[in-house]
């Protein structure tokens, strides 16, 4: 089912009766137009997690390089470190 039919079904449905007064006929209907339509936001919200997920990890990654080469310069200089 397309994005723009499942809501327009859902708006249709929804119009014609409350879900208690619905038939089961309709009912499953809604059911279907709402549970596809979650589906594709929660696919939607992956794709966008997916994409964060690897920006954190290469933040992460680049963090550690940094570090790392912030503790070599401290460890080659500590023996030319000056007292006050």
């Amino acid at each position: 089912m397309k994005k723009k039919t499942t809501q327009k079904t859902i708006k249709k449905i929804a119009k014609k009766a409350p879900l208690e007064n619905m038939s089961l006929e309709n009912k499953a209907d809604y059911t279907l137009a709402i549970v596809e339509e979650l589906r594709e936001n929660f696919q939607a919200f992956g794709e966008n997690l997916g994409g964060l997920w690897k920006e954190v990890i290469a933040l992460r990654t680049r963090a550690e390089s940094i570090f790392n080469e912030t503790s070599r310069i401290h460890i080659e200089y500590e023996p030319y470190k000056v007292s006050a």
